[in-house]
């Protein structure tokens, strides 16, 4: 027997493999997975949690905040009876699932509307309709911009829209050498309504107090700065990695207790502060509190140099509205909010004559119509079927307009034919 050699199959038939063996159902599988020591605890906690029910009853009709604080106590009094052990350990567990069914109770005291949303179409009509209205608005809105090397022949106002849908629908590349763009004024404008809603899909909402979850930006295209003082970009201790996340610099962050690297990401700021000046046309006789000239509320100072002050400015395109621009009220959605794909769709055909307008020469830097012809492809397959026969060919054109290489013109045919 030690003399004689382990014969091998032939080939893999040779085996007798029943790889179809029954997989236990979930909770079953999931009980195998628990030790003995662990499954006496679950069954000690469920047994605990039933008795308390049951000595208890249902929430009272007193504040609910007040109810629940009262539970809890009475719960961990309880398990503390057993052992102090018992409730230092598992008190937690209990906390929690007290606290859910807290949140049951109230749940089921409301009642749930339905409503009847808007059909897509008209929504994504309704945005092309507002969002023209509100930045062709001489008389409400403004555009600053510090930087003409890099708008060079494209006018601020389609400076602005085509970066504003870049932002919401491609991903940022280092070196790009785009503006940024900031959305500042009056409050109670539309600022929100028009620019802030539609890209919250793909944005990270950065948080002006201390924390290291501030820059998480993981997934997102968009660091929503809303509602920031002019201070932030000038002279507080972030101004640095604003300064370099606008120019796609290498920037590292703490995030949950670990130093990294941000990706290239696109800034969008709203304020009720300016960081340009700007000067109305004057059209005739102005309202009361109306003037045609708005200072900036960003001077230099001892802790804000003006070399910084010029550097922001060097990055950023700025729309500045003094009052809310009259969009008739039956061109707001009845329900809800506009989304992105309400701003993709509404804006698409727009986005398309804007760049009929330009040749490649016109723009300050190439990534302005690579951005938005290739978003214009990623995006061809929300449009309605009957619009796609010609919006494919007029895409083909920009490609050739644009003189895009077949690298280029391969990876958009790629996104045309999904």
């Amino acid at each position: 027997m030690a003399n004689q050699q382990l014969k091998l199959p032939d080939s893999v038939d040779d085996f007798d493999l029943d790889l179809e063996f029954p997989i236990p159902p979930p909770q079953e599988s999931s009980f195998v997975l628990l030790s003995g020591r662990e499954r006496l605890t679950e069954n000690f906690i469920k047994t605990f949690l039933e008795d308390f029910e049951k000595k208890h009853g249902a929430f009272n009709n007193r504040s609910a905040s007040i109810s629940l604080q009262e539970r809890l106590a009475k719960a961990e009094d309880e398990l503390n009876s057993h052992s102090l052990l018992i409730g230092h350990r598992y008190s937690p567990l209990v906390r929690d699932f007290i606290r859910t069914q807290f949140e049951k109770h109230l749940n089921s005291k409301y009642g749930v509307a339905l409503v009847k949303r808007e059909s897509f179409a008209s929504m994504a009509e309704k945005y092309r309709y507002c969002f023209n209205l509100f930045i062709n608005d001489r008389d409400s809105v403004d555009f600053a911009c510090l930087n003409e090397n890099l708008t060079k022949n494209v006018s601020l106002k389609h400076y602005f829209t085509l970066m504003y849908y870049n932002m919401a629908t491609v991903k940022r590349m280092e070196g790009d050498n785009c503006l940024c763009l900031l959305v500042v004024g009056a409050s109670s404008t539309g600022k929100s309504f028009i620019f802030e809603w539609p890209i919250f899909e793909v944005s990270h909402n950065f948080a002006n107090e201390a924390g290291v979850g501030r820059f998480n930006c993981d997934g997102k295209s968009i660091l929503l700065l809303h509602d920031i003082p002019m201070t932030v970009f000038t002279q507080t201790r972030d101004m640095e990695k604003l300064k370099g996340l606008a120019r796609t610099e290498p920037v590292s962050v703490k995030i949950f207790a670990e130093v990294k690297t941000l990706d290239p990401i696109f800034l969008f700021g709203t304020s009720n502060q300016l960081l340009y000046p700007h000067r109305f046309p004057f059209f005739g006789k102005l309202a009361k509190g109306v003037t045609s000239n708005y200072e900036s509320n960003v001077q230099p100072t001892k802790v804000r140099l003006e070399a910084d002050i010029v550097a922001v400015q060097n990055r950023f395109l700025e729309l500045m509205v003094r009052k809310a621009p009259s969009i008739p009220r039956d061109k707001f959605p009845s329900v809800g909010h506009f989304n992105r794909e309400h701003l993709i769709v509404g804006l698409f055909k727009q986005i398309i004559r804007l760049l009929f307008k330009y040749e490649a020469e016109d723009f300050g830097s190439q990534f302005v119509y690579i951005y938005a012809i290739t978003s214009l492809c990623k995006n061809f397959h929300m449009n309605p079927e009957e619009e796609k026969t010609e919006l494919n060919l007029q895409l083909m054109d920009l490609m050739l307009r644009y003189k895009f290489d077949d690298e280029q013109i391969n990876q958009c045919l790629g996104y045309l034919s999904f």
